[in-house]
């Protein structure tokens, strides 16, 4: 539990920053850039360290920090971007897809996952997380 809220407590000055750059003359290209090349670089630090090394710390930490400007940055972008009308009726789509998808994903991953510790533990749960992705950039396009 502490390891949690220890994590957790990351993302606040992660936030703080994240408003202070959004209400400054950096512009939101610059920040959804660098956010998104540490995320990146986050996910990298997490896929190659080994549980309890210092990159696996540096990768948390990152991650900690650049998700939230990530969705704080698109979250202002799409309130810019698109007239009211259009704005609601995406964010009402989204929203019930993605309470659709937290209910569904812990069903998926417990009935598709293989043996603890087999190979192929989450292969299904991989090809039906591609296939959904790919769904949806073909239907948005």
């Amino acid at each position: 539990v502490a390891e949690l809220m220890l994590s957790n407590l990351v993302t606040f000055p992660a936030l703080f920053l994240v408003y202070t750059a959004l209400s400054s003359e950096v512009g939101n290209k610059p920040i959804l850039f660098t956010a998104g090349i540490a995320l990146i670089a986050s996910t990298a630090c997490l896929a190659v360290g080994s549980p309890g090394s210092a990159l696996m710390l540096l990768g948390i930490v990152a991650l900690k920090l650049s998700q939230p400007a990530f969705s704080q940055t698109t979250n202002t972008l799409k309130g810019e971007m698109f007239p009211l009308r259009v704005r609601v009726t995406a964010l009402s789509i989204s929203g019930t897809v993605g309470r659709m998808g937290a209910l569904i994903a812990p069903v998926l991953i417990e009935k598709t996952r293989g043996g603890p510790g087999s190979e192929g533990e989450f292969n299904v749960f991989f090809g039906t997380l591609i296939t959904v992705v790919a769904f949806a950039i073909s239907f948005g396009l």
